[in-house]
């Protein structure tokens, strides 16, 4: 048997392949190759449902089933292109896609073309999945596919679209797969009756190109000349010259040079005028379309990035990126640009893509290796639960479809493991062929549950029934699954139609898991085929389930069934969702204080929920922010540090300044010094080495006097040398003088540089001590911070405690405002039933999605507020509806007399039941309505002595009264129950204490219904016929209507209403004449009109039946009667079984037709019982009893 777990938890959706590698394949879309987006279209897809799946986590379920609808439309798009997915997925009216054999068996048909599209090769422009199908839509779908621009005829577009589609994969390098495409659309455009000449003939072009490349250069041959024929019929000379060069290929191909030569020729000479005059118009600007702007031709663009992402895709396309160019980045649209047809260029051939702008382009003429590369087999891994199913694809032909449907889905109807069902996704080609999966039973489980959370019960119904009708659908697992979904559906819905006390809709939906009688139901859950495992256990529980314990089911489907079950119950009982009465036995006006004193206390602990999440809220921010203040008061204290220790440096620097100075200082006068002393002498050993030079002597004295003359200005005379040496001797003194002030002027200025760094070392100090007061401020305050933090949370009300508070008071809020629902659905039940009102204002769920919204939170508040309001509507309702005041009337009801038959059998029996007629009510008081007992009283009429009477009176469950337009007004409740006993309701009353708000017996219900009289034999001590009436008293309250009078007294009466019946027991009513009969035998009595209803007139008898009563033991048949009344002659009768004679007798016939009133004489003749030793003797007879049925005209009316 099924894990019940399995069925509960199992997934419905694959396992998914990495983020990133989806993403990789949508980004590659920008290559513009086919491969590349067709994968880009299956990573859009399974990128829709992730995208869904991660909103229903979220609980954004709109969202996620508008995520869901998109994934499913576009499969369906790969059969059926010109399906418009956006038109589809902005209807929110949810349309079903179509799912049954025929659309599975083209989806699994497709998948082959899929992942033939997703093989590993190329480039190109248009994504292309599998050839075109036509698909049977209903009709609320047939408007997708006419919405956009489209061709005229739907033949035209698909001959387009395969060209198209053809071109993308001949320039990515798969001309089998081209070949395949192509061929199917021409044979049936080739069928059709018109198709456009210069799109077939596009389509015979590029089909011969691919035939070409393919190797089948004789069918490229033919099929080429004929597209030269169709392109020159249509007068297109761009496209002969085309097909011309094609098969000029062709021909060399099969080895014909010279028809090849000749071709080229032709081709040349058909572009060669074109091209010129192309030149002379001068029209650079269409020379080329670039790659970028064809690469979306005929699609739209998939999915749009943030920049950060573009950026990311650019780099990721950088480094998957192919040789071979793409196919844009060879369309042309230029006359000019036919270089290869004019150069008769026999190693390309020519394509073209037709459309409302015409473009061509070329591909390389494939080489034997290359059409080896092209037709290499791939092997493809599939995994199939935990094992792997492998195809071959690649080699000129498409994997088989009926391997796949038996390797991937026939084999996995009857697994038995969830692991073997499993479903992993780990690249483009598992979502290629298992997209029929996705598409039939992941999807419409998926959109299901969102429906299903949404509410939206009918929806998700159709949705999973769709899963059920999937032909795979595994009937270990899947279909448990189905099942229990469509179960969970329909309880859900029933509970919320009986929350809004809609029964009869509710029972509906519970019947579909267990009919109300206990058997099964013959709902879709027992009648799908494909879930007749899970019904099988169903239908066991059904069959045991007052068995104890239960038989062995799946624990979910037990559970459903006994809820459902369950409610039904209730229903049954009477009971609304929450267990209590539907005709609640409270009062309005105490039940609506009672549910006004719940909303009340609702709403006030909803305020101190929402002052204990405020404080919540407040106290966390005051963390945060002592959070904040601490470590911006450590960053601050890590500041002032940096700033100290870059001070101690400036202090370190400047000291080090000052230390410079003064040695530099020292340096200067010691250098000055050493100068000063060294450098007399080594002036004169410059001038004596002049004098020397010269062949003079070299006298200081001598020379320095010559010297000292030239200082004042003087002329000096003497030996060439001399005076050279002095000229030297007086610039070496001059030289250093100069030196001696300069150096002095250093020592100066370094000596003031001194008292600068000693200046700036001083402040560094000073900069230093302020930067390391600041650090310990700095310090203090973070030591502050962690106290205030530490202070924070050591105090009693933490921001958790504050949450905790508020959680406890939202339990409570919740907690009242469910039983302020709950009793405000009682009171308006009860505003209902005594005010004979439809209304609906309690609902079931209230609040205002207001607060601030996140995945998982409640954000509904003000829900006891407006639960208020409507409580309080219904007082402004009563007062401004009622406008009548009501009457109190007591009505006395004889059984005896009003039903004579049933008091009969109850003398006999102790049961009496009867029915109280609106119309009787009517009757005595035209122009009442709305009339609702207040109270019951009971009077027995007998000779009883000291003896009480005990039994019950029970009255109720469906009653009737008048409504102010004449109509009769019905409401169901409780079946009440008096009990009869010593306790009279005038002397006892006050011994007993009132309950509060609770109606009485009987009060309320209309004064139309069904009582029952029960007088237990056991639990009375008398003789029930002495019982002479029992008068049944209704105290009740009515209000009238003048109109209403008018309409009650001008109705035509009933038809047995003129007919009445008259009991008369003569022993009792007659007892003189009774006691006269012991002494003659005969009964003589006055039957005058005062024994007849004063407003009765024209009495006219219809049946007559007299009674005789013997003794015990004596037997009341064969005594013989003779009966006189007045205008007739004496009537001699006989009585039957029972002693009874009657007008059914022939003797007693003429009795019909006759006036009662009269003198009626009863006399004894004969029979064996009465007929003793001395003759006739009557002592044996105890009663005689007349009724007389008759007819009569009412007194006339003044209306």
């Amino acid at each position: 048997m099924t894990k019940s777990y399995e069925t509960l938890f199992a997934p419905v959706g694959p396992q998914w392949r990495p983020f990133e590698t989806m993403l990789a394949d949508i980004r590659g879309a920008v290559l513009g190759t086919s491969t590349a987006m067709a994968r880009a279209e299956l990573a859009a897809i399974e990128r829709l449902i992730r995208e869904g799946d991660k909103h229903y986590t979220r609980r954004q379920y709109e969202l996620a089933v508008e995520k869901y609808k998109e994934a499913r439309a576009k499969i369906l798009k790969i059969i059926q292109p010109s399906f418009n997915v956006p038109s589809y997925v902005a209807v929110h009216v949810d349309r079903l896609l179509p799912l049954d054999p025929d659309l599975e068996a083209k989806l699994l048909a497709a998948s082959v073309h899929v992942l033939d599209a997703v093989r590993p090769v190329g480039t190109d422009p248009i994504p292309v999945l599998a050839p075109p199908q036509e698909v049977v839509l209903p009709d609320v779908l047939k408007s997708h596919l006419n919405i956009g621009f489209r061709e005229t005829r739907a033949i035209d577009a698909a001959v387009n679209e395969a060209a198209v589609a053809g071109a993308g994969l001949l320039s990515d390098g798969k001309p089998y797969a081209a070949v395949e495409l192509m061929q199917s659309v021409y044979k049936a455009a080739s069928e059709a009756p018109r198709v456009d000449r210069s799109s077939i003939a596009t389509l015979q072009l590029n089909l011969a190109a691919a035939y070409v490349q393919s190797g089948a250069a004789d069918q490229a041959l033919v099929l080429a000349e004929t597209a030269g024929k169709t392109f020159r019929a249509s007068r297109d000379r761009v496209g002969e010259a085309q097909a011309t060069h094609v098969a000029g290929v062709a021909a060399k191909a099969v080895g014909d040079k010279k028809a090849a030569r000749r071709l080229f020729d032709r081709a040349a000479k058909l572009t060669s005028g074109l091209r010129e005059s192309a030149i002379a118009r001068k029209q650079p600007d269409r020379k080329i379309v670039k790659g970028r702007d064809l690469r979306n031709f005929g699609r739209a663009r998939e999915a749009t990035f943030e920049n950060a992402e573009a950026a990311e895709r650019n780099a990721d396309v950088t480094r998957r990126s192919f040789n071979r160019p793409a196919l844009g980045d060879r369309l042309h649209f230029d006359y000019a640009e036919l270089q290869d047809v004019i150069g008769k260029d026999e190693t390309v051939v020519p394509f073209r893509l037709e459309g409302r702008a015409n473009a061509w382009g070329t591909v390389a003429l494939a080489q034997r290796s290359e059409i080896s590369q092209q037709s290499r087999v791939w092997s493809v891994g599939v995994p199939t639960g935990d094992k792997l199913v492998n195809f071959k694809s690649g080699d000129g032909s498409l994997v088989d479809p009926v391997r796949v449907t038996k390797a991937l889905y026939q084999s996995r109807v009857n697994k038995t493991a969830y692991k073997d069902l499993q479903i992993s996704i780990v690249d483009s080609s598992t979502t290629s062929l298992y997209k029929l999966h996705l598409y039939g039973y992941v999807l419409p489980l998926k959109i299901g549950d969102c429906y299903h959370r949404l509410g939206r019960f009918a929806n998700a119904e159709v949705n999973y029934q769709q899963a059920a009708v999937y032909s795979y659908l595994n009937q270990r697992i899947e279909s448990f699954v189905v099942w229990i979904r469509l179960a969970r559906n329909a309880v859900a819905w029933g509970e919320v139609l009986y929350k809004q006390e809609s029964i009869a809709e509710a029972r509906d939906q519970f019947e579909k898991l267990i009919m109300t009688d206990g058997n099964e139901p013959g709902s879709f859950l027992y009648t799908t085929a494909s879930l007749s495992n899970p019904a099988d256990q169903a239908r066991n529980l059904i069959a045991n389930l007052t068995a104890r314990p239960l038989p062995t089911v799946n624990r979910a489907i037990a559970t459903l069934i006994m809820r459902a079950a369950g409610h039904l119950a209730s229903i049954t009982a009477g009971f609304d969702f929450y267990g209590l009465l539907l005709s609640p036995i409270h009062t309005f006006e105490y039940l609506q204080s009672v549910a006004r004193a719940f909303a009340k206390e609702a709403i006030q602990s909803e305020r101190e929920f929402i002052n204990f999440k405020s404080r919540e809220e407040f106290e966390s921010a005051t963390r945060r922010d002592l959070e904040n203040a601490l470590a911006m008061a450590r960053n601050e204290a890590d500041a002032r540090e940096q700033v100290f220790r870059a001070a101690e440096d400036d202090v370190r620097a400047a000291q080090q300044g000052v230390d410079l100075a003064i040695r530099r200082r020292n340096d200067a006068v010691n250098q000055r010094a050493a100068y000063a002393s060294s450098s007399a002498a080594q002036i004169w050993a410059q001038a004596a080495s002049q004098a020397l030079l010269g062949g003079e002597d070299a006298i200081y004295s001598e020379i320095s006097a010559l010297a000292d003359r030239l200082d004042r200005g003087e002329r000096i005379s003497g030996a060439g040398p001399l005076l050279a040496a002095a000229v030297v001797l007086q610039a070496g003194r001059k030289t250093r003088r100069y030196e001696l002030d300069r150096m002095q002027d250093t020592i100066n200025q370094l000596n003031a540089a001194i008292g600068v760094a000693q200046v700036q070392l001083a402040s560094a100090q000073h900069r230093a001590n302020a930067a390391e007061i600041a650090w310990q401020a700095a310090l203090q305050q973070a030591e502050f911070a962690i106290e205030s933090l530490d202070a924070f949370d050591g105090e009693f009300f933490t921001p958790d405690a504050w949450s905790a508070m508020a959680e406890v008071m939202r339990d409570i809020s919740r907690s009242f405002l469910e039983r302020a629902i709950r009793i405000a659905n009682l009171m308006e039940r009860a505003y209902i039933f005594e005010n004979d009102e439809t209304l609906n204002v309690i609902k079931a769920e209230y609040g205002y999605g207001i607060a601030n919204d996140a995945p998982g939170r409640d954000t509904r508040l003000l829900a006891g507020d407006a639960l208020l309001v409507d409580i309080e509507s219904f007082t402004f309702h009563s007062i401004t509806h009622t406008t009548r005041k009501s009457s109190r009337i007591k009505d006395i009801i004889s059984l005896a007399g009003d039903y004579p038959a049933q008091f009969e059998q109850f003398l006999d029996t102790g049961l009496l039941e009867f029915e109280t007629d609106l119309y009787e009510f009517d009757r005595l008081h035209p122009g009442f309505y709305e009339q609702r007992i207040e109270a019951i009283e009971l009077e027995v009429v007998g000779l009883l002595g000291d003896k009480s009477l005990n039994g019950t009176l029970t009255g109720g469950g469906v009653s009737s009264f008048r409504r102010r337009g004449g109509t009769i007004g019905s409401r169901t409740h409780v079946i009440d129950t008096l009990a009869l006993s010593e306790f009279e309701l005038r002397d006892d009353i006050f011994l007993y204490t009132a309950d509060t708000g609770v109606r009485g017996l009987f009060q309320g219900i209309g004064v139309g219904s069904t009582w029952q009289l029960h007088l237990p034999r056991r639990s009375n001590d008398i003789d029930l016929n002495r019982i002479l009436d029992i008068r049944l008293v209704l105290y009740y309250k009515a209000k009238y209507d003048a109109g209403l009078r008018t309409t009650v007294l001008a109705r035509p009466v009933r038809t047995d209403e003129l007919t009445r019946q008259k009991t008369l027991s003569m022993r009792y009513d007659f007892p003189a004449a009774w006691y006269a009969f012991y002494a003659n035998n005969e009964v003589v009595f006055d039957y005058d009109r005062r024994r007849f209803p004063a407003n009765q007139t024209a009495f006219t008898i219809t049946d007559v039946r007299l009674r005789v009563f013997t003794n015990e033991g004596v037997a009341s048949d064969g005594i013989t009667l003779e009966i006189t009344v007045p205008g007739v002659a004496a009537i001699s009768v006989t009585t039957g079984s029972g002693g009874i004679v009657s007008t059914d007798q022939p003797a007693l016939a003429p009795l019909v037709g006759i006036s009662p009133i009269g003198t009626w004489q009863v006399t004894v003749t004969g029979g064996v019982t009465v007929t003793g030793p001395d003759g006739l003797d009557v002592s044996s007879v105890h009663n005689m009893q007349l009724s007389i049925d008759y007819s009569y005209d009412y007194l006339p009316e003044v209306i």
